[in-house]
């Protein structure tokens, strides 16, 4: 793909030059950028850009610096102390006194303010960013956030801006807290608001409906250099609940199709979401009838969305991958005797060995939107299932030896024991072992969180998705496989160019 590389801005001069002007247009507050190591001295290259009025066309009276920031916002003092902006840094507009600056620094691991001081009447404007980890989120509900929990657990601190997420969301709730997509054009995205991820703000957009357990990762991560410095980090989350791999790898062929392969072309209005061909079902899920006809296919075109612009502007250390449950209900289908109240049907011609060439493709068509993404997935399998013919539950993982078992057993539910021909584990171990340049594990022991009398680390009425003790283990889990996935080089940020002016006069 071609990267995001040209700035323009278009300055009207039809406005008062006598009237305030002082703006920081980049970067955006509350915004993270990805660091270039895993260390406290790793950096990221920042472009400070906007536009100020100063007293007279040759003055230079505007300065700008930059705080270090405590966890709390607290100033630790200048990083850059209060400095006279060069007219090097500065782009005049037409005759007035108005000036576009565009400065670029290399700014370390931490919490930081940007203050610019108008020329003109000194007045000063702030914005907050950071230096830290930006990770993308898919997978399936238990990557997206599902059930009806409370959205921060005990062990949640929630007592500082460290851990942020994107506000604009493309999911809505109803009264019983089931959501939605919104039907929404799909070469829309909007400029990124960014807010801290707490009970106040608890959705991860554009489609993730709770803090899940990437708050408290994310402050786990935060802290990983003690208070020197902290390290703030941001989270986009693209999954959606019921998603199977070959709805994955339709959507990816949809977006093929719409983009051209390379994604260096626009998307062509008059194009429509539809099949690529029958080969590649995608729009049938587990939980069709909770979304909008279009969900599933959209699920790629959603991931290339945030790569392509959010990625491209803030840098991405990984995307973070935790789906599988769907295959295992499908084999439950297809191997185990009985009806089971699964929403959805096993795609024709499902194949699980399969599993992994698909989500290498889905891995290798995200290099092409950003040269040298890294993965991390989670080996995950585990799955629950009402067989409606006795009113019993099969609750199964199948292990990397293709078989199905169950650990522990729950009193009185039936157990799974056929024998199937390969396993999600298996395809997603050996993905893993194969490309471990571009692909580590994010968690490792999800499939040991069942749901017990003694220890409920699922939720009560489906027994897959994480309960709040098995959202704090799934945290505690990728924190301890942290040394894994922050070793992925990551993808850094796409700093703007020096902007291109044009001036329509207005009369004057």
């Amino acid at each position: 793909m071609k990267k995001i590389t040209s700035l323009s801005i278009i300055l009207l001069t039809c406005f008062n030059l006598y009237s305030q002007i002082s703006r920081i247009s980049f970067p955006l507050d509350k915004s993270v950028f990805q660091r270039d190591g895993d260390l406290t001295t790793s950096t990221a290259n920042i472009v400070f850009t906007g536009y100020l009025e100063e007293t007279s066309s040759s003055s230079t009276d505007s300065e700008f610096w930059v705080t270090r920031l405590d966890k709390s916002g607290g100033s630790l003092g200048y990083y850059i102390s209060p400095t006279t902006i060069n007219p090097g840094f500065t782009a005049r507009v037409g005759v007035s006194n108005v000036h576009v600056y565009r400065i670029v620094r290399d700014i370390p691991t931490g919490w930081y303010s940007f203050s610019l001081k108008n020329g003109k009447d000194n007045s000063v404007t702030t914005i907050k960013f950071g230096v830290g980890e930006v990770f993308v989120i898919a997978g399936q509900s238990n990557a997206q956030g599902f059930g009806k929990l409370a959205f921060n657990s005990g062990t949640v601190t929630n007592s500082y801006e460290c851990v942020l997420s994107l506000k604009n969301n493309l999911m809505y709730w109803n009264d019983d807290n089931d959501f939605y997509t919104l039907d929404v054009p799909i070469e829309n995205i909007p400029m990124p608001i960014h807010g801290t991820l707490n009970s106040s703000n608890p959705k991860i957009g554009p489609m993730g409906g709770r803090p899940w357990f990437f708050q408290k990762l994310g402050e786990q991560i935060a802290n990983m250099h003690g208070d020197s410095p902290v390290v703030p980090v941001v989270f986009y989350n693209t999954a959606l609940s019921g998603s199977t791999i070959t709805n994955w790898y339709g959507a990816m062929k949809t977006a093929e199709k719409l983009f051209s392969s390379n994604y260096s072309n626009s998307l062509n209005p008059s194009s429509t979401l539809g099949y690529p061909n029958a080969s590649y079902p995608n729009s049938t899920g587990w939980h069709v009838g909770s979304f909008d006809s279009n969900a599933y296919e959209r699920l790629f075109l959603n991931l290339k969305n945030v790569l392509s612009f959010y990625g491209n502007m803030f840098g991405v250390r990984a995307v973070l991958w935790h789906q599988g449950e769907s295959e295992t209900k499908t084999l439950l289908t297809q191997t185990s005797s009985g009806v089971y109240s699964a929403e959805g049907t096993v795609p024709s011609g499902y194949n699980i060995g399969t599993y992994g060439s698909k989500l290498l493709e889905i891995i290798d068509e995200t290099r092409e939107i950003l040269p040298g993404l890294g993965w991390a997935i989670s080996k995950v399998s585990l799955t629950s299932e009402l067989r409606l013919s006795d009113n019993t539950r099969l609750y199964n993982i199948i292990n990397p030896t293709g078989q199905l078992v169950s650990s522990p057993a729950i009193s009185g539910h039936a157990l799974g024991a056929t024998s199937v021909t390969g396993s999600v584990l298996s395809e997603q171990a050996n993905l893993q072992s194969g490309y471990s340049s571009k692909v580590k594990w994010f968690t490792q022991n999800s499939d040991n969180y069942p749901h017990s009398t003694s220890s409920s680390k699922r939720q009560n009425d489906d027994y897959v998705h994480f309960s709040i003790t098995g959202l704090d283990d799934m945290a505690g889990d990728a924190y301890a496989n942290r040394t894994s996935y922050l070793a992925l080089s990551p993808v850094l940020n796409t700093p703007p160019p020096l902007p291109v002016i044009t001036r329509i006069s207005a009369g004057y």
